[in-house]
């Protein structure tokens, strides 16, 4: 009975460590093992790049902007002196006349001319003048002119821009405020026996030329020798300058001394 005792509570022991040793492992915490996501910090998704802009397409160049051939010239301002017509009224796509080459002794013969005659005004006589071209002008006296831009001779001085090759010396001088009340050149003729034809050409010029700014009363042309003087204004303008260039220089003739028909 003993023995059996001994055996029954032997098992129990037995039974009973095995028990805590189950225990014991169930209640382990093994360390947890940290996903991938821990470990690695997420990579934001790639945004998709923005196509590039393609730039406005330019329209083709047809020639014009705005109603504005950007091909032409602009045109010679007017400053108080210009009317329409002269060299600055050529075709389209005509070529530029030639112009003259200046010999400075007969640039000067056609200066001392004008300045002899206007310094004989008296101040009662005289107007606002100024003489020259665009790049040459001056106040209150004759100036010489660059016969190298026969347009520029014709469109200051209602000069046929074709006989400015003809030329080898020029002068003007005019009204400062409007050129129709008053201009005058002097030109100097490289061969003596051009004379006459020209002075036709000036004749037919001032008389086919569309006015603008005022109409001019007369013209008055005279010739000595290799000079010619237009002039062409006020009547009474142009015939004060008339007497007062017989007055400095009588060895001038008169080629036309007339009216200017509307």
């Amino acid at each position: 009975m003993k023995k059996l005792l001994a055996m029954l509570l032997a098992l129990a022991c037995v039974f009973s460590f095995a028990a805590c040793a189950s225990k014991n492992t169930n209640d382990t915490t093994e360390p947890e093992t940290p996903s991938t996501s821990d470990q690695q910090p997420e990579t934001p998704a790639e945004q998709p790049e923005a196509p590039a802009e393609e730039p406005a397409e330019t329209p083709a160049d047809d020639g014009a902007s705005d109603g504005v051939n950007i091909d032409t010239p602009a045109v010679m301002p007017d400053d108080g002196f210009l009317v329409e017509g002269g060299g600055q009224q050529s075709e389209e796509n005509k070529p530029a006349a030639e112009g003259g080459t200046e010999n400075a002794e007969s640039a000067k013969a056609a200066l001392d001319l004008l300045n002899k005659v206007w310094s004989s005004y008296t101040e009662d006589e005289k107007f606002p003048a100024a003489g020259g071209d665009y790049d040459t002008n001056v106040n209150d006296a004759a100036g010489n002119v660059n016969i190298a831009n026969a347009d520029t001779v014709s469109y200051l001085l209602t000069f046929p821009a074709a006989d400015v090759a003809k030329l080898d010396g020029a002068a003007s001088i005019m009204h400062m405020m409007n050129g129709n009340t008053f201009t005058c050149g002097a030109f100097h003729v490289a061969n003596a026996d051009d004379v006459s034809a020209i002075v036709e050409d000036i004749h037919t010029e001032i008389s086919g030329k569309h006015w603008m700014c005022g109409f001019p009363d007369k013209m008055f042309l005279a010739t000595n020798g290799n000079l010619i003087v237009s002039v062409y204004g006020n009547e009474d303008l142009v015939n004060t300058f008339r007497d007062k260039l017989f007055a400095a220089d009588a060895g001038f003739t008169t080629a036309y001394d007339e009216a200017i028909s509307a």
